[in-house]
């Protein structure tokens, strides 16, 4: 997409915010994972327990999704967000105390899971808070390495 149709699409108005907060969500969820594999690495000397730990968190993150993402349709984003991110942050410091602790790696994958089972797909809650006048931003979106 030229750098012109991404100026006029970013002039909707709303769509400028949209973009931002949904291009900050995914640099979090691109960290975690970065960040899991050098704390697990630096730790155990090994990119295989960071390897594993880091695929626990990928693949738990994949499986609840669906799950997750009907409570959010259910209850609604101010419900179910709150107590999963909670449970996220809870799950991301039991990781870090087991590594801490110089945990098995069987345990690190477990806390790896975790950690990934709450993690939420940013850009699909933000959907429904996207401007509604213009449907290609979610085109711009979804295009977007950072959207």
């Amino acid at each position: 997409m030229p750098t012109a149709n991404y100026r006029s699409l970013l002039r909707t108005p709303g769509a400028a915010a949209f973009f931002l907060s949904a291009s900050l969500g995914r640099v979090g969820i691109a960290m975690t994972s970065l960040s899991i594999v050098w704390l697990v690495q630096r730790h155990t000397d090994t990119f295989t327990s960071a390897g594993l730990v880091t695929g626990a968190f990928a693949v738990a993150d994949a499986v609840p999704a669906p799950q997750l993402a009907r409570l959010v349709d259910r209850f609604g984003q101010t419900r179910v967000l709150p107590p999963t991110l909670f449970a996220h942050a809870g799950a991301m410091a039991l990781l870090v105390i087991l590594v801490a602790a110089d945990a098995s790696p069987a345990l690190l994958a477990l806390g790896g899971a975790l950690a990934g089972a709450d993690v939420h797909a940013v850009i699909s809650l933000r959907r429904p808070c996207r401007p509604r006048s213009d449907h290609s931003l979610l085109v711009l979106t979804s295009q977007h390495p950072m959207a």
